[in-house]
């Protein structure tokens, strides 16, 4: 008798177990489906646009500890000119030896596609360098101002014409109190 009132026992616990399981499953169905007509949402957008200043040169990102393509652990910082439309990014690169730098100015001629301007070929006298290149991939151009000093490091200035990084440059060197690279 134990053992058929065990049987019994064990089957009106599964049948049991069952009927809670379908009776949660078909409750929570009938609870989640809950029909809401929700009015049509109007809004509008409130646009506050400040205005820049349209003259002077400025600051607005700064970004360092990567490597450039050359190799060199690079800073840049981007500046603006006058509006949001001109844009010019100053980069400073180091090596760990003055031969890293020297070999980037040379990769940096080799793959440009104009030099417009090359202050000359260092030697033992020439301690300074400054060349202006063009490179044009996918039908746009960027200017590249090279400014080396003698040292394990060297500036560039890259901007999408001429114009633009000749005036940042201008600027730069007023600002830092620099004397020209010769030119």
């Amino acid at each position: 008798m134990i053992c058929y009132r065990n049987i019994r026992i064990a089957l009106f616990t599964f049948a049991l177990g069952v009927a809670v399981v379908g009776f949660l499953n078909w409750a929570t169905q009938v609870e989640s489906i809950v029909s809401v007509d929700l009015p049509q949402a109007s809004f509008s957008i409130l646009e506050v646009a400040v205005a820049p200043p349209l003259s002077g040169i400025e600051e607005v990102g700064h970004g360092c500890g990567g490597r450039n393509r050359y190799g060199a652990e690079t800073a840049i910082t981007g500046y603006r000119l006058g509006d949001f439309s001109r844009m010019v990014s100053l980069y400073s690169e180091g090596y760990d030896t003055k031969l890293g730098a020297v070999k980037e100015i040379h990769q940096r001629v080799r793959d440009a596609s104009f030099v417009l301007e090359d202050s000359g070929v260092m030697g033992q006298k020439r301690l300074s360098r400054r060349i202006v290149l063009s490179t044009v991939e996918l039908d746009k151009e960027t200017i590249d101002i090279i400014r080396y000093e003698g040292g394990d490091g060297i500036e560039v200035i890259s901007a999408k014409n001429l114009k633009d990084a000749l005036e940042f440059e201008k600027w730069y060197e007023a600002k830092s109190n620099r004397p020209s690279v010769s030119r």
